[in-house]
Order: structure tokens, then sequence, then C-alpha cells
């Protein structure tokens, strides 16, 4: 009977080391067939969420390229920017969208939602470490261990291609038309703000903030955070003392360009969250501008 169990745990480990071997060496395939990389005169990227999404239009501002993806959380960014900043190596700044909506402890709880591990997992896998990997398994393993064949599977089928194929995640602008604000503002008050800072405030996300800032000095790159225009109606920034709390305590190193005041019309807004593509246009002639002028720094109006 012992004999049979160790023959048992034997074919047991056995079997788990092969399903390693193989999930790795299929991460690994599928990962030297993915690129990178960007337009050759690219010097500037921006990563962040559906504010930088929607923001800045890239094809008004020169050598300039947005790697925002509406939901991405930090950790992600982290991922994409690591392997940008691999094959681009051109590049003179980073911006990072930083702003109020970022450092709850609900962007933590994103992170790991069924939502966002269904949709990132499969295609980001192949880049993560095994901090990520065990990051996510832990914090919820019945979306994990559903998404884990589904990335396997895709990632198989890239692994056999023999193109070098871009990664389906670089993210960039979105042309959003909504005109909503009006209707918005008719039913909302503009938020107020808190008067204390809050201690639930996220963990990993803010500290994959930081690993982003660390990856960039490691290839001698700028890295700056920025934060786009808010409407004055925008929810999250009743935690503005917060916000600022942790920029002076954690970032303040960083050079941070905000925007979060600059002034808009209600019809350059598609919502209380985003500027639409009238405000987008005239957000990123003015960037552009800027960047030419080599006054980007300067936090003057339109």
């Amino acid at each position: 009977m012992k004999k049979l169990i160790i023959k048992l745990l034997y074919f047991f480990f056995l079997t788990l080391a092969a399903v390693i071997v193989y999930f790795f060496s299929v991460y690994q395939a599928s990962s030297y067939r993915t690129s990178f990389k960007l337009n050759q005169d690219t010097k500037y990227v921006i990563f962040g969420h559906s504010h930088a999404e929607c923001d800045y239009n890239d094809s008004l501002i020169n050598k300039f390229q947005n790697l925002a993806e509406s939901g991405e959380s930090y950790l992600y960014s982290y991922i994409k920017l690591k392997n940008v900043l691999i094959y681009n190596g051109q590049l003179d700044t980073v911006f990072i969208e930083f702003t109020n909506n970022n450092i709850g402890a609900a962007k933590d709880k994103e992170l790991w939602s069924d939502k966002y591990i269904n949709w990132r997992y499969p295609k980001y896998a192949p880049f993560f470490g095994l901090a990520e990997h065990f990051l996510l398994l832990t914090k919820n393993f019945r979306s994990f261990k559903e998404s884990f064949p589904i990335s396997i599977e895709r990632n198989t089928e890239l692994a056999m291609s023999s193109n070098l194929k871009k990664f389906s995640g670089l993210g960039g602008y979105v042309y959003l038309q909504r005109d909503k604000t009006d209707s918005l503002m008719a039913i909302k008050k503009p938020p107020k703000i808190k008067n204390e800072i809050e201690k639930d405030i996220s963990k990993y996300n803010i500290d994959y903030l930081e690993k982003m800032i660390l990856e960039c000095r490691k290839f001698d790159v700028t890295p700056i955070l920025i934060r786009s225009p808010l409407h004055p109606y925008h929810p999250s920034v009743k935690n503005e003392l917060t916000f600022q709390h942790l920029l002076n305590t954690r970032f303040s190193d960083i050079y941070f360009i905000d925007y979060k005041d600059m002034q808009f019309k209600t019809a350059e807004f598609g919502d209380f969250n985003h500027l639409n593509f009238r405000g987008a246009e005239k957000f990123s002639k003015y960037i552009n501008r800027s960047l030419e002028n080599n006054m980007l720094f300067n936090s003057s109006q339109l």
C-alpha cells in the first residue's frame, strides 16, 4: 500500500512538473512572437485608463503615442511598459495618468475582478512574472482557473505562428462622440470635498505605479505623472485631500502636471469623466504646441 501511494505521488508530481514546463514553454514562445514596437519617431507615450484613452488624440500630437486603455490598472500598465521600453530605445518621456479614481481601495479589487481577469489575463499572462500570476490566483482563484485554459489556448496558437504579431493590448486613442454632460448636470450636484485624509486607499495599484517609475529610471526615460482635465462635477474629486497627501508623500520626487481644472466648455466633455472628440482635439493641440515649444511644464490655460 505504501509503495502504491509513493508511485501515485510520483506520478502526480511528474505530471504537475510536465504541465508547468508546458505552461512556461507556451508563454515563452508566445512572448517571442509578440512585438511592442512603436513608430520609430515616437518620443512620448502615455499610459493610463479611459481618461487618457479619450483625452489624448495622438494623431494631433507629434512624436506621441497613446497607449492607454479603458479600465487599465497600473499592474497591466507596468507589464506593458516593461516591454515597450525594451522594444523602443528612442523613447524620451513616459506620461502616466494619475488621477483621483486611481487611488481608492476599490481599484485593487478591480485588479482581480472577474471582468478584468477574463478580459486581460489571457493576453497579458505570457509577460507576467510569478508575482503577478500568484496575486491573481490567490485573490480570485475561480476566475483565474477559468481564464487559464483560455490563455493557454490563445497563446499556443500564437506560439505556433511563424509571424511576429503586435501586442493586442497596446491601447490607443478613442474618438468619443458622447455628449451627455448637460443632462447629467441637470440631475447631479458638484461633489463636496472630504475634509479628512482617507485611510482606505489602494495598496497594489499604487505599488505598481511605483514599479512603473522605477522601470522608467532603469531605462533612463523620464517618468511624468499627469492628471487630465476633469469636469467640476466629477465625483472622485471629493478625495482631493487624500490625493494630494499621496502625491506629496509617495511621489514628491516625480514631476506632476495637473490639468484637472483646465477650462473646457460643457459641450467638450462627453461626461464627467472624459473629454469628447471636440475637447480632445482642443486639448491635444494644446499638448502638441506645448511639447514643440518646450512649455509643457507650464500649467497655463487653453
